[in-house]
C-alpha cells in the first residue's frame, strides 16, 4: 500500500511531529491512521487508485465494443426494412 497525501497531513510518526505536503508519500503510520486518513479522503493509495482506473478502462471498453455491436445490428436491421 502506498498512500499519497491529497492534502497537507499532519501526523505523529514515532512520536515526532510530522507534517506531510500534498504528492507526497505518507509512511510510517499504524493501520487504524491510515485506514481513517483514507476514509476522510486526506490520502489516496495509489495502488487501489490504480486497480481502480484499470477496472474503469475495461468496463469502458467493453461498453464501447457491446455499444459498436448494436450499433451494427441496428444498422443492419434498419437496411433491411429500407430495401423492403
Amino acid at each position: 500500500m502506498k498512500l499519497i497525501a491529497l492534502v497537507a497531513v499532519a501526523v505523529l510518526v514515532d512520536g515526532t511531529r510530522t507534517t506531510i505536503n500534498p504528492g507526497e508519500e505518507v509512511t510510517g503510520l499504524n493501520p487504524v491512521d491510515a485506514a481513517e486518513l483514507k476514509r476522510i479522503g486526506a490520502v489516496q493509495d495509489e495502488d487501489e487508485a490504480l486497480a481502480n482506473d484499470k477496472a474503469t478502462a475495461s468496463a469502458e471498453a467493453k461498453a464501447n465494443r457491446e455499444f459498436a455491436q448494436m450499433r451494427k445490428s441496428v444498422q443492419a436491421s434498419t437496411a433491411a426494412i429500407e430495401a423492403k
